[in-house]
This record gives C-alpha cells, structure tokens and sequence, in this order.
C-alpha cells in the first residue's frame, strides 16, 4: 500500500533556481518526500510559476520506497492530453479527480454512472 500526500517541506538549494525535478529525500525505508516539479537542467529553467513542493510518499510493503519513487515520477509524465513537460500528480491520480469532478454533475437518480472511457474526456 502506498500513500501519496502533498507537503509543506521546503529543501533549498544554492541556485538562483528551485530543487531538480526528481530531487528526493529518504527519511526512513518506508517514507520519503518527492518532487515532481523543479528545475528541469534540459529546458534549463524552471517552468512553474510557484515555489514547487514535494509529495510525502508513504510505502508498508516489500518494495524500496526508492522505486516506488521512481514509478511515481514517470508516471507524472504520462499525460498526453495537455502539453506540459510534467505534472505534479502522477496520471493515474490526476485523471481520476478530474472523473470525480465531473460525476459530481450527474443527476442523482443515475445509480451507475457510465464507464467508457470518452465519457469523461
């Protein structure tokens, strides 16, 4: 099981620029803190607007809290309906808020909102 949690934890770098994208902090084998926005050293800037901050990123399970890191941040990648490098939630998360946005709208008699796909795009 993975729990996955915004944060308020600011790590500083010595730059003129925010932490790297992908920059992570270790606090324990089952809990560490991500970023998935930052300075991207290919574009050479940073594309936010904002100070970025971290996902708090809680693991109980065998596998190293490392890769379940490195899964998250690709995963935050994925997004091929808009044209940002990189988002701050990984796909799988973000797509299901926006479905959950939108099933909020439906009328109240419908017990089993529709499941296709292009139904929420």
């Amino acid at each position: 099981m993975v729990t996955i949690k915004s944060s308020q934890l600011r790590l500083l770098r010595n730059s003129d620029y925010p932490v790297l994208r992908g920059t992570l902090l270790k606090v324990s084998n089952e809990k560490a803190y991500l970023y998935t926005n930052g300075f991207i050293p290919y574009y050479d800037t940073y594309p936010g607007a904002y100070v970025p901050m971290p996902l708090s990123i809680e693991n109980i399970g065998e596998t190293p809290i490392v890769d379940i890191c490195k899964e998250i941040l690709a995963l935050t990648k994925m997004n091929f309906n808009n044209c940002s490098y990189c988002d701050g939630l990984p796909i799988t998360i973000q797509f299901s808020k926006k479905v959950g946005e939108i099933i909020q709208y439906f009328p109240k008699d419908i017990e089993n909102p529709p499941n296709k796909y292009f139904f929420y795009m």
